[in-house]
């Protein structure tokens, strides 16, 4: 029996939030403070025009980052008009006083400490507001810093506005309100997820528009300029993923570059690329290039193109990795013996990650963000499935796997399970669905790139010399001998020292070549050539150390690897459907 019209109304009207209200207004300042001790983000939160007679005001700051992890580091000083208190069941959340003679306004203060890039919280919680060793730079986020008014059960967003206070002769940004010296206040819109809000006095900073949207590069704290790398690949990528995928992002990005570690994030209009070693020469590395398309391809897949659905994280993040090397590589931008070598990669990688053999990735309720096994099959075995299912598309006659964005992009909304199972089915390829995804066949990289023209062949590949002699190339062994005027020497690593890890590795192993004739072999195969220095751990008379060594990059290498043909033009090519 259904509901009179009168009576559905008057509940419509009672339940609809009462934070939607016009005239609500929501403003957030936040000043940067990295001159005081702690160093700090300081937050002034206030709203007017809230429900007056309002059952329960709250304040919610998401957990991103894992801030509760290291609490009073993180939030401290909150203090509010109405008396705000902390909600005992739920640390991420407080609730406002609002007894009778709530006037519908509030404020709120508090403070955001800053981690120290390079400390083991910053290590541990990548995410929260960090301050560079140097105090040059700042970089935070709003879903850790920003409390979100919460009326009723439902959360304002109509009349929000950003104001951020940067430190006198610093430039603020955020994917808001864009890039800007002095106090600067912005929209905050109603969709707004999550943005990057940075502070710093940039080393260099440049602008460029493409594919009918502009964007900034702004760099913090990297000895050189590097703006220029990334304006040609970001100029480079924006058309391209414009075309393959029919949509267009009109909004500006800005992207941040530091050489605050090691990773990437891509939030509401900015994207924060975070490399250790962002120099001239590395920027322009197929890692570094191939980094940078991941995350903008994000503002489609992800973006535009919510992948909400916890159980597709694979799809979100494995997809976009492929899309990204393959545009890279259609594009000049990558050779394609690199898309090549990164494919071979994953599928090294998965044949060792016992997750991989069991995982079904239809299915809904798998842990995909482990840090561990599940993670890495998420990542680079959704990259493998990516290029299984791109290779038979092409083989079925139809597009390519950038059709499959294309298509979902123009349906709106989410993409789900449902709907890839269907577009899927759709195309002749349930199968695919049924075997390849569900886990009861899985795809070898080397024979997917053989069936798009890459040929078997051998390839000259770096060396790395450090210059000493080991009983293994193991955890726990022992050097035996050093080459006095090597690299190691330099360093001093000594005879006797047990070797307890090292880093960065390669995800390829080449072998020595016969032209390489020297007996100081430890790790010339096993380090990452363009790394400008290898850590090395060190167990020496009982004490634990790392040792910093900086190898020197020898030719001699020989790897056997995949090779472009004619034929593979025709895969780095798409034609719209």
């Amino acid at each position: 029996m259904s509901a009179h019209p009168v009576t559905t109304l008057v509940l419509a009207l009672l339940l609809a939030p009462a934070a939607l209200a016009a005239g609500t207004k929501v403003h957030w300042r936040v000043e940067c403070r990295p001159d005081v001790a702690p160093p700090r983000l300081e937050v002034t939160l206030t709203a007017s025009g809230l429900d007056a007679g309002a059952r329960e005001v709250a304040l919610e700051l998401e957990d991103w980052g894992e801030w509760t992890e290291v609490d009073a580091y993180h939030l401290s000083g909150v203090e509010g008009r109405p008396a705000v208190r902390r909600d005992p069941e739920r640390p991420t959340r407080f609730v406002v006083d609002v007894a009778d003679g709530f006037d519908g306004a509030l404020k709120v203060t508090y403070a955001i400490g800053t981690t120290r890039v390079g400390s083991r919280v910053y290590e541990r919680h990548g995410l929260l507001p960090a301050l560079d060793p140097d105090e040059r730079y700042v970089l935070a986020y709003s879903a850790n810093t920003l409390m979100r008014v919460v009326v009723d059960g439902g959360e304002v967003i109509e009349g929000r506005t950003l104001e951020v206070v940067p430190p006198r002769g610093w430039t603020g940004v955020t994917g808001w309100g864009g890039v800007g010296k002095g106090k600067r206040t912005c929209a905050v819109p109603a969709d707004a997820t999550n943005t990057l809000i940075a502070f710093g006095v940039p080393t260099a900073s440049a602008s460029r528009k493409a594919a009918g949207t502009s964007f900034d590069v702004v760099q913090f704290g990297a000895k050189d300029d590097v703006t220029g790398r990334i304006l040609d690949v970001v100029g480079a990528l924006l058309p391209a993923y414009a075309r393959t995928t029919g949509h267009s992002i009109e909004h500006p990005t800005r992207i941040v570059v530091t050489p605050a570690g090691s990773g990437g994030d891509r939030t509401d209009g900015a994207i924060c690329i975070r490399h250790s070693e962002m120099t001239a020469e590395r920027v322009a590395s197929p890692g570094i290039t191939t980094f940078l398309a991941h995350e903008l391809f994000h503002h489609w897949l992800g973006g535009a193109l919510p992948a909400a659905d916890p159980s597709l994280v694979w799809l979100k993040e494995g997809f976009t990795d492929y899309l990204a090397h393959w545009h890279a590589a259609s594009l000049g931008l990558i050779a394609p013996e690199e898309l090549a070598r990164k494919a071979l990669g994953w599928g090294r990688t998965m044949a060792a990650n016992e997750s991989w053999r069991e995982l079904d990735f239809t299915a809904d309720g798998n842990a995909w963000r482990d840090g561990g096994a599940v993670e890495e099959a998420a990542y680079q075995g959704g990259a493998l499935l990516a290029l299984a299912l791109d290779v038979e598309l092409r083989e079925a006659g139809k597009a390519g796997l950038p059709a499959f964005v294309a298509d979902q992009l123009a349906a709106g909304g989410d993409v789900t399970r449902d709907r890839l199972r269907d577009w899927l089915a759709a195309r002749g390829l349930a199968s695919f669905h049924a075997d390849v995804l569900a886990g009861r066949r899985r795809p070898d990289a080397a024979t997917l790139l053989r069936a798009v023209g890459f040929r078997d062949a051998e390839v000259d590949a770096p060396l790395t010399y450090l210059g000493f002699r080991t009983d293994a190339e193991e955890p726990y062994c022992t050097v035996l001998e050093i080459d006095r005027s090597s690299p190691a020497a330099r360093a001093g690593i000594r005879v006797g020292d047990v070797l307890t890890g090292w880093w960065p590795t390669r995800d390829d192993r080449p072998e020595i070549g016969p032209s390489v004739e020297t007996r100081f072999r430890f790790g010339m195969t096993m380090f990452d050539p363009e790394a400008k220095e290898v850590h090395l751990g060190v167990r020496r008379d009982g004490e634990d150390r790392t040792v910093d060594v900086a190898p020197r990059r020898e030719r001699g290498g020989v790897l056997r690897g995949l090779a472009p043909t004619e034929a593979t033009a025709a895969y780095l090519r798409y034609e719209t459907p």
